[in-house]
């Protein structure tokens, strides 16, 4: 599964004006900066209450952050106050991500 979390952090980063460390992250998880690291690069995929558990912390939508490798990443667009979401290719996206977390969680 791939992962926007870097260029998210860094969105983040500018949006609240502070520096936001793989630590500062890892800690308010409370998992390692390893475990972090390995989930923002794509060598691990997490669990379904720590995917939630990432997208609260960085205030937004499970299927922002997580995409399978054949889709294009969702984006989230605020448009006259109300957000839409979809691919980059501009094609809706279901909450497939999801169930495929809720999935793995069952194994």
């Amino acid at each position: 599964m791939k992962n926007n979390l870097a260029e998210i952090r860094k969105r983040k980063e500018k949006e609240w004006s502070m520096r936001i460390t793989q630590q500062k992250v890892a800690n308010s998880l409370r998992i390692s900066r390893s475990h972090y690291n390995m989930i923002e690069t794509g060598d691990r995929d997490p669990s379904l209450r720590l995917a939630k558990n990432i997208a609260d912390f960085f205030e937004v939508s499970i299927d922002e952050i997580f995409f399978q490798e054949n889709e294009d990443p969702v984006v989230s667009l605020d448009i006259g106050g109300h957000k839409k979401i979809g691919t980059q290719n501009g094609q809706c996206k279901n909450n497939d991500i999801i169930s495929k977390l809720e999935e793995k969680e069952r194994c």
